[in-house]
């Protein structure tokens, strides 16, 4: 993957965070979908590489969900979200 796919792909994903998963959060598989309508065909651990990119740059945090702790959500940060509006995302 170039880096300008990588760019889109990160791009693809932290949209939908900031778009639909800003409450509740997203799933593994949500964003799959995701990454899949922008193009892009991920296998389980490499998507989950790429959201530990964007957690570790501070665009996004795992959520906890209290009922079931191995339910895994993302949720967008306020960076994320200045970052989809500074980059026209949304």
């Amino acid at each position: 993957m170039t880096p300008e796919q990588r760019k889109l792909l990160r791009d693809a994903l932290v949209t939908a965070l900031v778009t639909m998963g800003s409450q509740i959060g997203l799933n593994l598989a949500t964003l799959k979908g995701a990454a899949r309508a922008a193009g892009f065909v991920l296998d389980d651990e490499a998507l989950a590489r790429e959201i530990d990119y964007i957690v570790k740059r501070g665009l996004a945090e795992l959520k906890p969900v209290k009922l079931s702790a191995g339910v895994q959500r993302w949720t967008c940060t306020a960076d994320a979200v200045e970052y989809c509006e500074a980059e026209g995302l949304v």
